[in-house]
This record gives C-alpha cells, sequence and structure tokens, in this order.
C-alpha cells in the first residue's frame, strides 16, 4: 500500500468511526466512489476494530494510579537483575520509568521501565510483551534499545 492510500484510508477511517450506519455509508458512498477495495479495505478495518477487546475502558488501573501516586519512589536503589535503579525519570499511564546502572561486570546506564501488576496478569504481561517485541525490532536513533524484559516479585 502507497503512502497516498494509507492517508485516504485513514482520513476516511476518521470519519466514520463515530458516526451512525446510515452516515457512515453515506460518507463511503461519498468518498469511495466506484473504488470497491478501498470500501472493502475500510469495512474490514472497522470490524477488526469492533471485534477487538478495548482494554483500556475494560482494565482496572487502581493498581497503576496507586503505583504512581505512591510506590514509585520506594523503588529508588533496589536491584533488579542486574540493574540498580538510581533515579526516577517519569511516570505515565501505565508505568514508571528509571535511571538504572548496571551492578555486574559491565559499566552502563539504562532506563528501566516498570509496570505495576494488573488484575488481568495475563493480559498486561502479554501488552508488555507485545510492547517489547515490536521495540527490539526497531533501531532509530530516537528510539531506545531494548536490552532485556523480566518479572520482578520482591
Amino acid at each position: 500500500m502507497n503512502q497516498e492510500r494509507f492517508k485516504k484510508i485513514d482520513s476516511i477511517l476518521d470519519e466514520v468511526l463515530d458516526v451512525s450506519t446510515l452516515e457512515r455509508e453515506r460518507i463511503l458512498d461519498e468518498r469511495c466512489l466506484d473504488d470497491a477495495d478501498l470500501r472493502r479495505e475500510i469495512r474490514n478495518l472497522i470490524t477488526s476494530l469492533d471485534k477487538s477487546d478495548d482494554f483500556i475502558e475494560t482494565a482496572d488501573f487502581t493498581p497503576v494510579k496507586q503505583f504512581i501516586e505512591t510506590d514509585a519512589d520506594e523503588f529508588i536503589g533496589k536491584k533488579i537483575g542486574a540493574y540498580q535503579l538510581k533515579k526516577l525519570l517519569g511516570t505515565g499511564g501505565m508505568c514508571a520509568v528509571y535511571l538504572a546502572s548496571r551492578i555486574d561486570d559491565f559499566e552502563k546506564e539504562v532506563a528501566v521501565k516498570i509496570i505495576p501488576t494488573f488484575e488481568n496478569r495475563r493480559q498486561s504481561a502479554e501488552n508488555f510483551r507485545r510492547e517489547r517485541q515490536i521495540l527490539a525490532r526497531l533501531e532509530h536513533p530516537n528510539i531506545v534499545p531494548v536490552y532485556g524484559f523480566g518479572h520482578y516479585a520482591d
């Protein structure tokens, strides 16, 4: 798919996602004209989105909020694997990120991302594993490389 086609699909998808079925059909008629493949691609995307689990809306974020508001600072100084957490760099909606130093034979500073345990542990672990795989495949000066992944139990 070329860039122009992708932009067209993205634009139409934005228009039709949050409208009634009748309005959706009107927009598809207007924007797709006689391009049956374009209409089919957009309908397939809509169907996929409708069938997908909405993790953001169904997850209980109470443990994350508690972790970020009260527990994140408690990790400073802890040793996790080959790393010692030196300082909290920042927190976000799902995790805390720390500056850490290797404490084995290597001298290296890294960022360590800690995600608290969710009620749905299997799903949160799978989401984190998937993120790790995506990042591990990327090589870019503005994207940090992944050096490791694991489970920390206090």
